[in-house]
C-alpha cells in the first residue's frame, strides 16, 4: 500500500511525506532476508493497485491473442 501510494503521488504531483513513505518501507525491507522475492512481489502488487487507481477504478483486461 504504501509503495502504491508513493506510486500515485509521483504520478498527480502530490507533495507526499516521502519521509514517512521511506521509513514505512524500511521497516518492511527484513523480509528480504527471508524472501529474496519480497521486494518485486510487493512492487508488483502496488503497481496494480497504481494501474487501478489511474484507471478510475475500473479494472481493464488485457486481450488475448492467438488463443486456440
Amino acid at each position: 500500500a504504501e509503495l502504491g501510494a508513493a506510486f500515485v503521488c509521483a504520478e498527480l504531483h502530490i507533495q507526499g511525506q516521502y519521509e514517512q513513505h521511506a521509513s514505512y518501507i524500511e521497516h518492511w525491507l527484513h523480509h528480504l532476508k527471508n524472501d529474496k522475492t519480497f521486494l518485486f512481489k510487493a512492487t508488483g502488487q502496488a503497481g496494480k493497485a497504481y494501474r487501478f487507481l489511474m484507471q478510475g477504478g475500473v479494472e481493464v483486461e488485457t486481450p488475448l491473442s492467438n488463443v486456440a
